[in-house]
């Protein structure tokens, strides 16, 4: 089982455990025989059967797979999902009604990939006359709905934030009849309007901040130059020193269709507004270990990014090696032989250091950075691939050859400080540790360079 999300079972185990009727956490597993009873040891099949019987403040974890259902959620529940968008996918394709998920007052959606190939992916309506807010729709992916992407009518208040809205025909986001929803760090591209506003904003706020809105048909309906903040934007007309905008090509990433993470060298590295990112622990659209701030172009300052990915580190995506057949994938157990390429961008003229091992306390292997010394145990690891990057462009490595039926835990990274966890780098700079869970059988695979220090299990 992938080593994150069975840490994140543990922990719900605990809080099962320790929890009285308030706060309740409900389990479901697609692939559970049913009809089960939403416990950790007998999850429901369907998000259905949970939602049915959640209460006021539950929340709903959901395991990886593809739901075919529409799912409609009840007040102040909180419906997440265990290891985001790329492995928990909600499909209503087909299904009834004219959305796939109905969010609802005080309640949140985390972590999916949401489709409907004949309606609109996400609605939110509130009955006439009624109020809702503090909705919170992070960290997701929809795509693929022709009516559109997230439907927002009515006195709604909260936020969009950290996702990917793309490739939905008709508009990416729709605001009306009083909607006040805040678009936070978003990338919006490939849909026929990017924004369509059909109310006047009077939240005393942006409707659009640290946002890519760009490759759209249209960028935006109904917005004004006062609606977006710090966004990078198609239209120039929405673009003004006043607001920080910049209608500049975002330089999405070419290696595979659909991916939305920048280049080097993009305007929307280290150009967000800060005031707009919640805390340093934040996680972008990947999920937990994907910090929301790094130093992306290497300048020593950690500034929050423009869209729902940031910038730096280790990139790495399988695919099925030549006449293997069947398909690979991350995040669960690969079924054929597979082959990893890997992408590290260190900065240029900035060492780097790739290893595949365990990390331990001692004995400690000094190697020099940039800023500094780092550390790895020379009795766990194996170097796979050391140099120095010699220009902007990130290093891509040689491809590793991965033999079927061997598990590769989903993508992890996150944040230490100068002299956490018993490490430092020798001369007081701070430091971002970056850990890349993709492994050979049963080794992580690490990576550390003058920024990125190899971290501790």
């Amino acid at each position: 089982m992938n080593t994150r999300l069975l840490a994140a079972l543990v922990g719900l185990a605990s809080i099962v455990l320790a929890q009285g009727p308030d706060h309740v956490q409900w389990l479901v597993d697609q692939s559970a025989m049913g009809p089960g009873t939403g416990a950790l040891t007998d999850p429901f099949p369907t998000i259905a059967q949970a939602m049915a019987v959640a209460g006021m403040h539950d929340h709903i974890h959901v395991m990886p797979g593809v739901y075919t259902e529409r799912v409609d959620i009840t007040e102040f529940r909180f419906l997440h999902s265990m290891n985001g968008p790329e492995h928990t996918i909600i499909d209503a394709s087909g299904q009834p009604g004219y959305y796939a998920v109905a969010a609802n007052n005080l309640s949140e959606i985390i972590g999916f990939t949401i489709r409907k190939n004949d309606g609109v992916g996400i609605r939110v309506v509130p009955p006439t006359g009624m109020v809702w807010e503090g909705l919170l729709l992070m960290r997701n992916r929809i795509e693929g709905c022709p009516m559109g992407g997230i439907e927002v009518v009515g006195s709604v208040s909260g936020a969009i934030t950290d996702s990917l809205i793309t490739n939905n025909a008709s508009y990416g986001v729709l605001e009306a009849w009083g909607a006040n929803m805040l678009l936070r760090n978003c990338t919006l591209s490939g849909n026929g309007i990017g924004v369509l506003s059909m109310s006047p904003n009077t939240a005393g706020q942006p409707l659009a901040a640290n946002c890519i809105i760009w490759g759209n048909v249209f960028t935006a309906f109904g917005v004004s130059a006062m609606d977006v903040d710090t966004c990078i934007v198609a239209d120039g007309a929405l673009a003004n020193m006043m607001n920080g905008c910049m209608a500049m090509d975002p330089m999405f990433h070419t290696m595979m269709p659909g991916d939305y993470r920048v280049m080097p060298g993009s305007p929307c590295i280290d150009s967000g507004n800060p005031l707009y990112t919640p805390v340093a622990s934040y996680f972008d659209f990947r999920g937990f270990g994907y910090g929301r701030i790094a130093d992306g172009n290497h300048d020593f300052v950690e500034t929050i990014d423009i869209g729902a990915m940031e910038k730096g580190g280790l990139e790495a995506w399988a695919m099925p090696a030549a006449g293997g057949g069947g398909g690979g994938g991350m995040g669960g157990m690969l079924s054929s032989p597979t082959e990893v390429t890997m992408e590290l961008d260190a900065g240029a003229g900035n060492p780097y250091v790739l290893a595949i091992g365990m990390a331990s306390m001692n004995p400690w292997n000094p190697l020099w950075g940039a800023h500094g010394l780092f550390y790895l145990d020379p009795m766990d690891y194996m170097i796979i691939g050391m140099g120095v990057q010699m220009g902007p462009m990130p290093v891509t490595l040689p491809q590793i050859f991965i033999p079927g039926g061997i598990p590769i835990p989903g993508m992890q990274m996150g944040g230490l400080t100068s002299g956490g966890m018993g490490m430092g780098n020798g001369i007081g700079f701070p430091f971002q540790a970056l850990v890349q869970e993709l492994s050979l059988p049963g080794q992580p695979l690490w990576w550390t360079n003058c920024e990125m220090v190899l971290p501790m299990m």
